[in-house]
C-alpha cells in the first residue's frame, strides 16, 4: 500500500482550493467595486461643494460691492432726494406727473360722471335680461 504524502502541489490543484480561491476573488472584486463607487460619489460631492463655495464667494463679493455702493455719498443723496424729498438750498423742485396717472385720473372722472346719472330700475332689468 502506498502512503499518501502531504504535498502542497496537491492542495493547489484540488477543486476545494479552486472553489475557495474563486469565492475570495469574488468577495475582493465586490469590495473593490464598492470602494470605487464610494470614492466616485465622494468626488462628485466634493466637486459640488467646491462649486457651492465658488458661488457663495461670488455672491459675497457682489454683496460687499453693494454695501460699498450703499455707503457712497451719491447713493445716500439720491435716496434722500427720491424718498425723503430732500433739496439743497437754492434748488427748485418740479414734480412732473406720469402719463399713466393722468389716464387713470381721467377714467375715474368719466366713471364718476356715469354714477351721477340715475338709471331707472326697469332699464337695469331690461339690460340684465337682454344680455
Amino acid at each position: 500500500m502506498r502512503e499518501k504524502r502531504f504535498s502542497f502541489e496537491g492542495i493547489f490543484h484540488s477543486k476545494l482550493f479552486f472553489t475557495v480561491s474563486f469565492i475570495i476573488f469574488i468577495l475582493v472584486v465586490f469590495a473593490l467595486g464598492k470602494e470605487f463607487l464610494q470614492h466616485h460619489q465622494i468626488n462628485k460631492e466634493v466637486i459640488f461643494l467646491e462649486n457651492e463655495v465658488e458661488k457663495s464667494e461670488a455672491r459675497h463679493k457682489e454683496l460687499l460691492e453693494l454695501v460699498q455702493y450703499f455707503n457712497t455719498e451719491f447713493f445716500i443723496e439720491h435716496e434722500a432726494r427720491s424718498k425723503l424729498g430732500l433739496k439743497k438750498p437754492g434748488e427748485n423742485v418740479v414734480v412732473v406727473p406720469d402719463e399713466e396717472e393722468n389716464t387713470q385720473d381721467r377714467s375715474f372722472v368719466s366713471q364718476s360722471k356715469d354714477f351721477d346719472k340715475v338709471i331707472p330700475n326697469f332699464k337695469k332689468w331690461w339690460r340684465y335680461f337682454s344680455r
